[in-house]
């Protein structure tokens, strides 16, 4: 009899538990990003957070600015110079911060790799990496290396957009020497796709009008869990890993917000966002919350320059 009753009061538990709930907060106003010599209630806009040595960081070409609590900026404070780039990637490894690869205009993209231990310093690394220049690549540390994945060649023309995309997969443990772990990944080539660790493996997440969603323990083995997730295909848009699941949330012309904790079923977390439409590519995880920072609102370039936080109540 107490056998039952405890069972009893285990499945009353289990079916009375709300499914968790999340919610929005705005931090900063409209007008409050910057370019240049940030001050108090304002941010620095068109950098990547992430997160590095306790703090949020964003490094620009010239400069870098750090925030203990993503609302109170430093000014910014002049650093070593790695070149103007976009479609880059910067992530923390090995108690250092790094950038790698990314592109100056549409005929000039790059292969170099740089880091920094205390981000106002930068090394060069590599000048020239073995894999082909890129940018719209994804990177995720794991397995005690960082992992580069996919992105986009240059036209090679300073008029045109990419027209190749790759599907190859890269390792490095020290930014130097890169393994080339497959040059054809079983996932189609991509670019602006979402990738991240969970679960302990490796996971890519759709990509430029792509929803499928694949996942590796190996970087070379690639099992594709789902050919066409319930979100709709978009040109790009947001992701990362958050609360022990997957998320995509956002892209030209959305404000939805979806999550998975398998990559398989997607839950529609939110029809419409408080935030504006818009490509929230500048997100970031810190603190037990998910930071988005601006993001593109327009075809050309139009930027929102509001913040938000995803909080788990």
């Amino acid at each position: 009899m107490a056998l039952l009753l405890v069972l009893s009061a285990l499945v009353h538990n289990l079916m009375s538990d709300p499914s968790p709930s999340y919610k929005w907060s705005k931090v900063f106003e409209k007008g409050t990003g910057c370019t240049e010599n940030c001050g108090e209630g304002t941010w620095p806009m068109y950098r990547i957070p992430v997160e590095a040595f306790g703090k949020l960081w964003m490094a620009g070409r010239n400069t870098v600015s750090s925030s203990s609590d993503g609302v109170r900026w430093s000014t910014d404070i002049p650093k070593t110079d790695t070149g103007e780039r976009y479609g880059s990637t910067i992530t923390f490894f090995d108690n250092k911060l790094w950038i790698i690869g990314g592109m100056r205009t549409w005929d000039e993209f790059r292969n170099d790799v740089w880091y920094s231990t205390n981000g106002i310093e930068w090394t060069l690394a590599t000048a020239h990496a073995p894999w082909k220049a890129r940018r719209g690549h994804s990177t995720v540390v794991y397995d005690g290396r960082m992992w580069i994945m996919g992105g986009a060649e240059s036209s090679g023309k300073r008029n045109q957009l990419p027209s190749k995309r790759l599907n190859d997969v890269w390792a490095s443990a020290d930014g130097i020497t890169w393994t080339l772990v497959t040059e054809h990944a079983l996932w189609e080539p991509r670019e602006s796709h979402v990738s991240g660790v969970l679960k302990g493996r490796m996971w890519v997440v759709g990509g430029f009008e792509q929803n499928d969603v694949w996942v590796s323990a190996n970087g070379r083995d690639w099992e594709r869990k789902t050919g066409n997730a319930q979100w709709e295909p978009r040109r790009a848009y947001g992701g990362i890993v958050f609360d022990n699941k997957l998320w995509m949330y956002g892209g030209m012309g959305y404000n939805d917000v979806w999550s998975s904790i398998d990559g398989t079923q997607w839950e529609l977390v939110t029809r419409e966002a408080p935030w504006t439409k818009r490509v929230p590519g500048h997100s970031v995880v810190f603190q037990n919350k998910l930071w988005i920072y601006g993001g593109k609102t327009g075809r050309a370039e139009d930027r929102g320059d509001d913040v938000w936080v995803l909080t788990l109540h």
